[in-house]
């Protein structure tokens, strides 16, 4: 399948939806997450845990709330999802419960991927969090020089070999 070049032209169409689900996924706790990146990933502590967690139900939120894709570019949050995939059943549940059914698949690049089809997934990210969220944290780093550890991650379809 080739990697879809296509870019965000009105973010703020769908950013009622994403907000939406992030806000309704506020209670939602994993502490077997937490745990679980406290040995095994570099999201260590209670703060950097949450804040790392957080901007993943934001990222989430987006993801499933446009039709277009969305880079990966935050190396903190990419870890927090691969982990959380790890707890299939509790992932599912999320997906199901917390993103409107919609299971979130998780994608690296192909090795073969053309600079200007990830140059447009990272715009798509950076538009659609500014226009949801505002200004990214630096969890976040630059929209256009950050890559996460599988090469730049999507929603598309697809599996993570990371």
């Amino acid at each position: 399948m080739a990697e879809s070049l296509e870019l965000l032209t009105s973010p703020s169409i769908f950013v009622p939806k994403a907000k939406e689900l992030y806000f309704g996924m506020q209670d939602f706790e994993a502490p077997y997450l937490q745990e679980r990146l406290e040995t095994k990933s570099d999201v260590k502590g209670v703060t950097a845990y949450e804040t790392a967690f957080d901007e993943f139900k934001k990222y989430a939120s987006l993801s499933v709330s446009t039709d277009k894709p969305l880079a990966m570019t935050s190396p903190e949050v990419d870890e927090v999802w691969h982990q959380f995939i790890l707890f299939t059943r509790q992932y599912e549940s999320f997906c199901e419960d917390r993103l409107g059914g919609t299971f979130l698949h998780h994608s690296p690049y192909r090795a073969n991927v053309e600079a200007e089809v990830v140059e447009a997934h990272t715009k798509n990210i950076q538009a659609a969090y500014e226009a949801a969220f505002g200004e990214a944290p630096e969890l976040w780093r630059d929209f256009q020089a950050s890559m996460s550890p599988c090469d730049g991650c999507s929603q598309s379809d697809g599996g993570c070999s990371n």
